[in-house]
């Protein structure tokens, strides 16, 4: 984004975004190597560095309000996510069919821990300090059946799903990660600030924020999050404009915006009703990797 003032407002929003899950376990993977983006010299804003660093999700059905309001008709098709084919028996196994090895081998960690059965499901964070890498947390309650086998539910993979969106934009080729010791962020004009660091001007996460939230929307949303009411603010952005949005945790921020948007892309291409929420859904349809990358995601899915 160009705009300094609101680059200035806006921090933290990748650091909201994903699943949070709770760690018993990790399984390495030989981590992709790509050449990260250089900061350029000539900063153009400065903000203070977060601490929230992951992106966080809860969800234990598809359309469930993040509100303890009543629910709002979401945008979705009832069950239009179908669930993980039953020869998928891990987490792992499903990371691994869903995603190209390149990008499997981003997520070099994977871990457990639980809070409890309809709780947070899954979040993924950096482990590299230049985002090369990440750890994927799930919950073995919300994810395995007391017997041990996976639960092949609808849920549970657009969360894998969600959470990987957050890797794919998220990751060093997307965004210039900043020191994490550092006391403030440091990004050119074309730039845009996320909790990460800098996303460059061409990612897929700087054009999502350029094209579909205003200035005033993610002043409102970093205000929210800085008062700790980002579930109200969503249920109230959602149940004012739902036509904007897929579903109402997509109204958190722009980067849960984003992943929610991807995860319908890959698994509900055609169920949107709304034309902003429909056009969300369509903006990764311009990139031709991303449509190769569905296709061979829907292939490992369906």
């Amino acid at each position: 984004m160009k705009k300094v003032l609101i680059l200035i407002a806006l921090v933290v929003f990748s650091g909201l975004a994903a699943i949070m899950l709770w760690i018993t376990s990790t399984e390495p993977v030989t981590p992709v190597q790509d050449a990260v983006a250089p900061i350029s010299s000539a900063p153009s804003i400065v903000e203070p560095v977060s601490d929230a660093t992951r992106s966080e999700v809860k969800r234990t059905d598809p359309v469930e309000p993040v509100s303890s309001s009543p629910p709002t008709q979401p945008n979705t098709t009832p069950n239009a996510i179908i669930p993980p084919p039953p020869t998928i028996t891990t987490i792992d196994q499903l990371l691994t069919t869903l995603l190209p090895p390149a990008e499997r081998a981003r997520i070099t960690s994977i871990d457990i821990e639980t809070d409890g059965i309809d709780g947070t499901l899954a979040f993924v964070e950096p482990i590299a300090a230049d985002g090369s890498t990440w750890r994927l947390v799930y919950d073995q309650a919300d994810t395995y059946n007391p017997d041990g086998s996976l639960k092949l539910t609808s849920d549970v993979l657009q969360t894998i799903v969600h959470e990987y969106a957050h890797v794919l934009m998220l990751n060093h080729t997307q965004v210039t990660h900043a020191d994490p010791d550092a006391s403030y962020i440091k990004c050119d004009f074309d730039q845009t600030i996320v909790d990460e660091g800098c996303a460059q001007a061409d990612s897929y996460l700087a054009q999502f924020i350029e094209q579909f939230w205003t200035e005033s929307d993610r002043e409102d949303a970093y205000d929210a999050f800085l008062a700790g009411d980002e579930e109200d603010f969503a249920y109230t952005l959602f149940t004012d404009r739902p036509a904007e949005f897929v579903t109402e945790y997509a109204a958190t921020d722009p980067v849960e915006d984003a992943a929610e948007s991807f995860m319908f892309f890959v698994l509900q291409p055609n169920t949107v009703s709304g034309t902003t929420a429909n056009q969300k859904v369509e903006f990764f349809g311009q990139f031709p990797e991303l449509v190769e990358l569905r296709k061979y995601m829907q292939a490992g899915s369906y």
